[in-house]
C-alpha cells in the first residue's frame, strides 16, 4: 500500500533516495467544528516501513490549532477490517480510517470511522504527499 503512496525511502538505481513525506495540510471536524489549515512544511510525518516508525515533525506553535502529534517518533501500525484501512499510533493512539487518494496524492486520517465503531465528534487530518530527492 505504501510502496505508491505513503512509503518514505526508495533506492533508486542511479544512487538516488527519494524520501516521501506527508504534509498536513488541513484538519477539520471535532466537537467545536474547526478547519485548521496548514502550510507546507508546518507539520511533517515521514513513515518508514522498514522500523515501523513514523517520524512528526511539527513546527505549529498555535495551541488553539489541532494539529495532531507533536515532534518526535512514534511506532505505528496499520490495521485491517472489512477492506478497510486504519492508523494506529504507540499502540494506543487510534487515528482511525486511512483514505489515501493517488489521484490527488494526499491521505486522510477520519477519526470519526474507527475500529470500535462510528463516532460524531472526531477529526480528519488531511494530509498531502510531497517526494524529496537526494543525489
Amino acid at each position: 500500500m505504501f510502496s505508491c503512496s505513503v512509503n518514505n525511502v526508495d533506492n533508486t538505481s542511479n544512487n538516488q533516495i527519494t524520501i516521501t513525506q506527508w504534509n498536513l495540510i488541513n484538519t477539520s471536524g471535532g466537537f467545536a467544528g474547526v478547519n485548521d489549515n496548514f502550510e507546507i512544511g508546518d507539520i511533517i510525518w515521514v513513515f518508514n516501513e522498514l522500523t515501523g516508525s513514523l517520524t512528526v515533525i511539527n513546527k505549529n506553535t498555535d495551541d488553539m490549532l489541532q494539529d495532531g502529534l507533536d515532534s518526535g517518533n512514534y511506532s505505528y501500525i496499520f490495521s485491517e477490517n472489512d477492506s478497510n484501512l486504519f492508523l494506529t499510533v504507540n499502540d494506543s493512539i487510534e487515528f482511525g480510517l486511512l483514505t489515501i487518494s493517488e489521484d490527488t496524492e494526499t491521505f486522510t486520517l477520519n477519526q470519526n470511522v474507527t475500529l470500535a465503531g462510528i463516532a460524531a465528534d472526531g477529526f480528519i487530518y488531511t494530509f498531502e504527499k510531497m517526494v524529496i530527492i537526494i543525489d
